[in-house]
């Protein structure tokens, strides 16, 4: 196994059809979010969960996404023990970050949805397996749990107080079953009371799920669907 050490998650991207429509429907759900400048096709939104060393930056970008920035302590040894394996990460692409820099880069973010941080985030791997294998001998993450539905296989890897999904359809009928590999359009962030949360969203216009349990076990989840934030899911999860 690799000694190389990820502390956290620092950022990540997510894919959307409209960066802007989606940071207009996040400043309209009350979100404090910067917007790409128009005309510049390589720009991104971007929105932060968490606070102080805990802070995960959600870059927004069009089209796919595939990019997992992980804080290191010590980017030159990381760089040295992640060398330069060719693999799949659950068909997403790893980035190392200087966590003291990370730590100090930015403020902290005001919503009017408290976030108190990223929970979890998925991804499809082209191969369930290998992907696990990956992220154990390579990034030195072990896995964290593994649950099963009737459709989906869900294999847990955990870094910080963060997990990463890799996800597999169970059969040809799952809904997952041909979807491209990748990260997938949808962030779970920690509320503190999902039914205040699911409050303000209706106050700002949209049409958030009644909280309710959620896959997680001591979970209530409530969910804004992507048509409403231009494609981008969010789920509201409030552990009780």
């Amino acid at each position: 196994m690799t000694n190389l050490r990820l502390e956290r998650l620092a950022r990540f991207s997510v894919g959307v059809p409209d960066v802007v429509e989606t940071c207009d429907a996040l400043r309209r759900l009350g979100i404090d979010v910067t917007s790409p400048d128009a005309g510049d096709p390589a720009a991104h939104g971007e929105f932060r969960v968490g606070t102080g060393r805990d802070r995960v930056a959600v870059r927004l970008v069009d089209g796919d996404a595939r990019l997992l920035g992980f804080a290191v302590d010590d980017l030159a040894s990381a760089r040295d023990a992640l060398g330069d394996s060719d693999v799949s990460f659950g068909g997403c692409d790893i980035e190392l970050i200087a966590a003291p820099a990370h730590a100090a880069d930015a403020v902290d973010p005001v919503h009017a949805i408290s976030l108190a941080r990223v929970d979890h985030l998925a991804a499809i791997p082209p191969d369930l397996d290998a992907a696990t294998r990956s992220w154990v001998d390579v990034l030195g993450v072990p896995v964290h749990d593994e649950i099963r539905t009737p459709d989906v296989v869900i294999r847990q890897m955990k870094v910080g107080d963060l997990v990463v999904e890799l996800l597999a359809p169970t059969g040809p009928d799952s809904p997952l079953a041909g979807r491209p590999s990748g990260l997938l359009a949808v962030v779970a962030c920690e509320v503190p009371d999902a039914a205040a949360a699911a409050a303000v969203a209706r106050g700002r216009g949209f049409r958030p799920t009644d909280p309710a349990p959620g896959a997680l076990p001591g979970t209530l989840v409530s969910r804004i669907d992507a048509a409403e934030l231009g494609g981008l899911g969010l789920q509201l999860l409030q552990y009780v």
